[in-house]
């Protein structure tokens, strides 16, 4: 059966604003520095946010894994890499086998097809968490995935599928689902607001550099894992405030179809990235780097639309 829930506009609003951030950390980078934390995990909050019923296992598999599968296949077709390597990828679906940084790494997602790694991420974080629902005991498991998480910290590769992380970011999907439950975001204040900013800005400040998708939680998973949920909070808060107003209704429209936008995006970037760098003017790196994402977004969105109303709606109807 499929799941289906009422959509909440600031959360189609967050997502908009999270695809944005996901395309501009591929775009440019340096206007990234507030947002390392949060911008991924803000999309597993989400998913918590937005389950209001036992996790469906055949659902999950045909929102995730099917078009993992097919936006896998097409990457690989259009840039012809048949090689043992680009293949190896898509099994293992991680963008390299170590950790970044490890002398002789190898690289697997060499297709432009380095963010399709969430998709599996994903579905093996909502089969933990269907687990946990099976169980019961929440507060105990939860603890439990929080040392699996760390012990996996210590292991020399990166696992496939994303299941050294999962047992983290099934944390970030039950704590959605509990701000969801007890209706955080109208108990919020402009206080609450104001103090989770400062604090998400400290731990931000101490994480430094990070990267969820190969396991790089910065100085701790301790500090980070703090800074992910305050910092999806902080912009779900915001979402609930800025999707108010009508000018900005297009981010909420991009967030509605931001699956499709988050496996494509990749692609678009290396083609306007070459369109900009051919002007015959050279513009300031930020207002570059902004230009890009807008017309990454732009361009993306028909062909999201598209996937979603004639194959992902085929999808969850057969």
């Amino acid at each position: 059966m499929t799941q289906t829930y009422n959509r909440l506009p600031y959360v189609d609003f967050a997502k908009g604003i999270g695809i944005l951030l996901v395309i501009c950390s591929h775009a440019s980078p340096m206007l990234m520095s507030w947002a390392g934390p949060c911008f991924v995990p803000l999309f597993y909050v989400l998913s918590g946010y937005t389950t209001t019923r036992p996790v469906s296992v055949r659902n999950k598999f045909d929102r995730l894994i099917i078009p993992y599968v097919f936006f896998s296949v097409l990457l690989v077709v259009v840039h012809r890499h048949f090689t043992a390597t680009s293949l190896a990828g898509i099994v293992y679906s991680r963008l390299c086998l170590y950790p970044l940084g490890t002398e002789g790494n190898t690289m697997l997602m060499v297709s432009n097809n380095q963010p399709l790694w969430f998709l599996t991420s994903l579905f093996v974080s909502f089969l933990l968490v269907r687990l946990t629902q099976c169980i019961g005991r929440q507060k105990l498991v939860a603890f439990g995935f929080l040392l699996f998480a760390y012990g996996a910290t210590f292991l020399p590769v990166l696992l496939p599928w994303s299941i050294d992380t999962a047992f983290l970011t099934a944390l970030l999907i039950m704590a959605g689902v509990e701000m969801r439950r007890n209706d955080m975001m109208r108990r919020l204040n402009w206080t609450h607001l104001l103090g989770i900013t400062i604090v998400y800005a400290v731990l931000t400040y101490l994480c430094g550099s990070v990267n969820l998708s190969v396991r790089d939680y910065g100085l701790s998973l301790f500090v980070y894992l703090p800074a992910a949920l305050l910092g999806s909070m902080m912009l779900l808060a915001w979402s609930d405030y800025l999707s108010r107003i009508s000018i900005l209704s297009g981010i909420q429209k991009l967030g509605r179809h931001s699956l499709p936008v988050f496996c494509i995006h990749l692609p678009f970037i290396n083609v306007w990235n070459k369109v900009l760098q051919s002007l015959p003017f050279v513009l300031p790196s930020a207002v570059q780097g902004l230009l890009l994402v807008l017309l990454v977004a732009l361009s993306t969105y028909p062909l999201a639309l598209l996937f979603d109303k004639y194959i992902m709606k085929y999808i969850t109807k057969r």
